[in-house]
């Protein structure tokens, strides 16, 4: 995930011996503050003394601070029901209750072994998680219409991301 970009714009100031001067550097902007470019990624104190969190659970920085963030599964139980996720981001320091459910058919609990009903692209300026959702047993059902109001959602797979903290969801086509 390239965030960092060198501008050494024409006519740039050089000193007596041919250098150039420090070159600028860009880092993508969102409200006002910028997304942490890899080189720049400082360690948070409180993230020092904490244990290692692994897993993919812990592998994604999701809101673009430069330290992973956690993604959190809860199975509601039953033989055809569903999971939700909330997203603890380091930005933040908050957790983010996803309402959004989906499939519990992934036996042995949810993982990225099935990438055309859930997966993290990691592509971007941030990591989306994509999702299918509002499906039982395979079956889509009727997306919610508070989810279609709240977040423009017209299809049953979207992309959730968090960038600088901020929540947007997006529909995605079928993969």
């Amino acid at each position: 995930m390239a965030l960092v970009s060198v501008d050494i714009p024409p006519g740039t100031a050089t000193s007596g011996d041919g250098a150039v001067s420090a070159p600028r550097i860009r880092t993508p902007t969102c409200a006002g503050s910028t997304l942490a470019s890899p080189s720049a990624q400082q360690p948070n104190p409180s993230d020092v003394a904490a244990p290692a969190k692994t897993g993919w659970h812990h592998a994604y920085d999701l809101d673009g601070d430069g330290r992973n963030d956690s993604i959190n599964v809860e199975f509601t139980g039953g033989g055809h029901c569903c999971y939700r996720l909330s997203v603890e981001l380091t930005s933040t320091r908050g957790v983010v209750a996803l309402p959004f459910w989906f499939d519990g058919g992934y036996v042995g609990g949810l993982d990225l072994s099935n990438p055309s009903r859930f997966h993290i692209a990691d592509d971007g300026p941030v990591p989306e998680i994509v999702l299918e959702i509002a499906t039982d047993n395979g079956h889509h059902l009727p997306i919610p219409n508070d989810w279609k109001e709240r977040y423009g959602i017209t299809e049953h797979h979207i992309a959730i991301s968090f960038p600088c903290g901020e929540l947007r969801v997006r529909n995605v086509p079928a993969l």
